[in-house]
Order: C-alpha cells, then structure tokens, then sequence
C-alpha cells in the first residue's frame, strides 16, 4: 500500500513537468524585395522554479514522426526571456511542448 501512494505522489509531481503539446503551422511567402520572411518565438518562465521547454520544427512535406528538428531544449530560469530566430523563408508546423509555467510567443517577421 505504502509503494502506491508513492507511486502516485511520483505521478502527481512529474505529470506537470508534462502538461503538454502545441502545434503551429504557418505558411510564408518567398519575398525577395524584403529577403523573405522568419519566424521568431519567444519562450518565458512564468513560474518560480526552473522548468522545462522545447521547440521543433518539422518542415512542410516533411514526415513529423520522428519529431523535426530540435530549434530549443533547454531549461529556463524564471522571468527570463529565451528569443529564437528561426526556419527562414521555410513553410511548416512549430511544435512546443513544456510545462504549464512556459509562455510562448509566436509571430512572423517580414
């Protein structure tokens, strides 16, 4: 019985480290005028203890299974900003995933 509430107390404080995943496609334009477009994101700790977060990006008519390319894994302090350039003049899907606490930023640059 003892093993059980142990095993449930593990539960409880890993399943937040967990909380979950967001996709975010976009689409960009080649745009030589202005040498195209980028995508930016910004990640932020709004928690009080160091946390978890990643980024990846998998290209269009790329197969995703294997999780794209790894843009940003790294533990964040809190209130600090992590600001990340990324996939110019490339078309895809952002996949964010991390604790609850991390907030993200995402916007296209032209």
């Amino acid at each position: 019985m003892r093993f059980l509430r142990l095993l449930l107390f593990g539960l409880l404080i890993t399943v937040p480290a967990l909380a979950g995943t967001a996709y975010v496609p976009f689409v960009t334009a080649a745009r030589p005028a202005t040498g195209g477009t980028q995508v930016n994101f910004d990640l932020t700790n709004l928690g009080t203890v160091p946390r978890l977060g990643t980024v990846h990006f998998v290209a269009a008519g790329e197969n995703g299974n294997a999780g794209g390319t790894d843009l940003l894994s790294l533990r964040m302090d809190p209130g600090k900003i992590y600001p990340r350039t990324c996939c110019g003049n490339a078309s895809g899907l952002l996949i964010l995933s991390g604790a609850p606490q991390i907030a993200y930023n995402v916007y296209l640059e032209e």
